[in-house]
């Protein structure tokens, strides 16, 4: 990890634009995983980052709300499913930035839910081309740190900015094959016996 020792000046488009633009992407991204036989539920805030989307228990007790990314999607035969996290975004000298602080709700939320999280990035220099990484490999991977980033109001929102190396493109996570498996989801409830009995 390396620090960045100078402010990214880059043009940001306003809040009515940049939802435009993120429901745009996560629409285009819904539809390309679709073509490769998945299905897509959205599960984010749309245009509040505030909305309570996940509700649970933190580790000290009390009852907190999780934002969540913005996508789930599923596929028969596939033993879980896979959330994502859309970002238009364009290199900044051959790199893509990333919130820190949006990094960091979205590792709470996927540890709470014991999820697998993809973070997809629409290139709009590449003619759109979608490219992922894990969110794991995104908390792991050699990066620098920004800490003079702002966010679209000047204030500060430090960032984290990863080569274009650690993505890899969309179609190859979506068309993975794995090793033959099968999984079954049933419900046992017990009877006044204590037996239990498949419902």
């Amino acid at each position: 990890m390396s620090a960045v020792s100078e402010t990214t000046m880059v043009m940001s488009h306003g809040f009515k634009k940049r939802l435009e633009i993120g429901n745009n992407a996560q629409a285009r991204v819904a539809e390309y995983v679709a073509n490769y036989g998945w299905t897509t539920d959205g599960i984010g805030s749309i245009g509040n980052e505030n909305v309570p989307v996940s509700y649970a228990k933190n580790d000290a007790g009390e009852l907190e709300h999780f934002t969540a990314p913005d996508l789930t999607i599923e596929k028969r035969n596939w033993p879980f499913s896979i959330t994502i996290e859309v970002k238009c975004k364009t290199p900044y000298r051959g790199k893509y930035w990333i919130d820190e602080s949006r990094l960091d709700y979205i590792t709470k939320w996927a540890l709470m839910k014991e999820r697998l999280v993809l973070w997809v990035i629409e290139d709009e220099s590449k003619g759109r081309e979608l490219l992922c990484a894990s969110n794991d490999k995104l908390n792991t991977a050699q990066r620098e740190y920004n800490p003079f980033s702002k966010d679209i109001h000047g204030g500060p929102e430090p960032t984290w900015l990863y080569e274009e190396s650690v993505f890899v493109p969309l179609k190859d996570a979506v068309t993975a094959q794995l090793e033959c498996f099968q999984t079954t989801r049933s419900l046992y409830l017990p009877d006044e016996t204590g037996r239990t009995q498949l419902i």
